[in-house]
């Protein structure tokens, strides 16, 4: 049940998968010794109809054992339904939980029954107290495990992704949460579009009570509303494009940063996967090796000494294959770890290759730079506020309308403007002034940035002018002379021209 389920739903068989089973079968044998301890406790009452005292067990049974898969199905579901974080691991135990519980009720109401009945049976006749009662039992297990060998195992299959680089960085800048935030963000600061043009709050204001001395009680409504210079508004909109702005920088930046971080990780497997090749082909040479020094040996032409230094030697190129396997699957989690997937990963592309750069050393490139840009746009932010702080300054304006009754006579009317002037000015001085040190701070952000960027660039240039070189010597020349030293190596030792010593140390320089 567990299993058909997961393959219904397209899950693979996991970890989390495996606990379910584990508390599924826990739950299944429980409810199978609830039953069996009933039907040998009226057994051992003197009900010796078998029918009878399994129709009695099942029925005073039935409710404890439909209860218990009941409350474990119900409490499992939100898990199985569920798509909060946490849910890869949540959905696969929940979903083995509740197929696994509902065949697992129906075996134990239904088939236990059966087989019980069928051992107590044969327990009675004469020619089963012979042989144990034990064949029918043998043969309805067989069958039952006949039908479940037969299901379909796809569910059990943990597949495994292959994976292009292109198609790993695009995984992963759908899944990773960062990225995710970052474009929240600028969903965020989209939003706050809305708050540039803020009225502030309507004044509503009724009056009551008698204005002059004649007796009447007179009343007035009335209906205000300030607002900014209309300047302000236009200065609060340039700082809200540019604050967007800078959140899709951030976006830049983080995206940026996601790129490299899964291209290393690739690159890493793959070289991970090269060196795993090498030590394949040495482990090839020195098994010949050790089979030369074990064949010499015992014709006497060489001593134990040499045929232990070839025992050592391939030992020593073992435990490196081992522990370079050990790499490649580390690498494996990595790259899986940085894509935020829940599924095994592979690399496609194993064999590293020599990427073909047009090498610029014009720093002209780098002015695009995502984090340059960033420091760039904090800039503009920054003069924007203080663009913002200063238009402060300007007076600020009211308007209302009135109606009043007085004297008993109503519709009394007019209207009120009016003018509010920065008296004390010193508080929008300090934030300007503020504000224009925010511009002198992230100036220096910038230019301390750029400087580093551009020793940083010039290190590269010498670091990739430096490994291309060595690229270029070992393509057109160092492994040539690799293969021949190994060739001839070979062949001399096998031949007894050189010793074990100068052969260890040949196949070194050539490693």
């Amino acid at each position: 049940g567990g299993i058909l389920f997961l393959a219904a739903r397209g899950l693979p068989f996991s970890i989390s998968a495996g606990v379910g089973f584990v508390v599924l079968f826990g739950v299944a044998v429980l409810n199978g010794l609830v039953l069996i301890s009933r039907l040998n406790d009226l057994r051992d009452h003197g009900v010796t109809d078998l029918r009878q005292r399994i129709l009695t067990a099942t029925e005073e049974r039935l409710r404890p054992i439909l209860l218990t898969a009941t409350a474990a199905i119900m409490g499992f579901t939100p898990m199985a339904i569920s798509a909060s974080a946490g849910a890869e691991v949540q959905r696969p135990l929940a979903t083995v939980v509740i197929g696994g519980l509902i065949t697992a009720t129906a075996l134990t109401l239904i088939v236990v029954p059966v087989l019980y009945y069928m051992v107590e049976k044969g327990k009675s006749t004469p020619q089963a107290k012979s042989n144990g009662g034990t064949n029918t039992v043998v043969a309805v297990v067989s069958l039952l495990l006949l039908i479940n060998l037969s299901l379909p195992v796809v569910a059990q299959d943990n597949p495994t992704k292959q994976l292009r680089m292109e198609e790993a960085v695009a995984i992963a800048l759908a899944n990773n949460p960062r990225i995710k935030a970052a474009n929240l963000g600028v969903t965020r600061e989209e939003k706050l579009k809305k708050s540039v043009v803020d009225l502030g709050n309507t004044s509503v204001g009724y009056t009551q009570g008698e204005i002059n001395t004649t007796g009447f009680i007179d009343n007035g409504f009335e209906i205000s509303q300030g607002f900014k210079f209309p300047t302000v508004y236009g200065t609060r909109a340039k700082v809200q494009e540019s604050k967007i702005e800078l959140s899709q920088q951030i976006v830049a930046v983080s995206t940026n940063d996601l790129v490299r971080q899964v291209k290393r990780e690739y690159v890493q497997l793959a070289w991970a996967y090269s060196q795993l090749e090498l030590y394949n082909k040495l482990d090839s040479i020195y098994t010949y090796f050790v089979q030369a020094a074990e064949l010499r040996y015992s014709t006497g032409e060489t001593n134990r000494l040499a045929k232990i230094a070839a025992e050592g030697k391939h030992q020593e190129i073992l435990l490196l294959k081992q522990q370079t396997e050990a790499d490649v699957e580390i690498y494996k989690l990595r790259l899986q770890n940085v894509m935020n997937y829940d599924t095994a990963v592979q690399i496609v592309q194993k064999d590293l290759r020599n990427i073909v750069i047009q090498l610029n050393v014009d720093m002209a490139g780098t002015t695009q730079n995502p984090l340059l840009n960033f420091y760039r746009q904090r800039i503009n932010v920054a003069q924007q506020q203080y663009k913002l702080q200063k238009s402060e300054f300007v007076p600020e304006f009211s308007a209302g309308f009135f109606s009043q009754k007085i004297e008993g006579i109503p519709g009394a009317t007019g209207f009120s403007v009016g003018i509010g002037i920065p008296l004390a000015f010193w508080a929008n001085s300090g934030r300007s002034q503020a504000a224009e040190v925010d511009i002198a701070i992230a100036s220096a952000e910038y230019d301390s940035y750029n400087l580093q960027l551009h020793t940083m660039f010039d290190n590269l240039i010498q670091e990739f002018t430096k490994y291309q070189a060595q690229l270029d010597y070992y393509q057109s020349k160092g492994l040539e002379l690799a293969d021949e030293l190994v060739n001839f190596a070979g062949k001399g030792y096998a031949a007894g021209e050189i010793d074990y010593v100068e052969y260890i140390r040949n196949l070194d320089q050539a490693n």
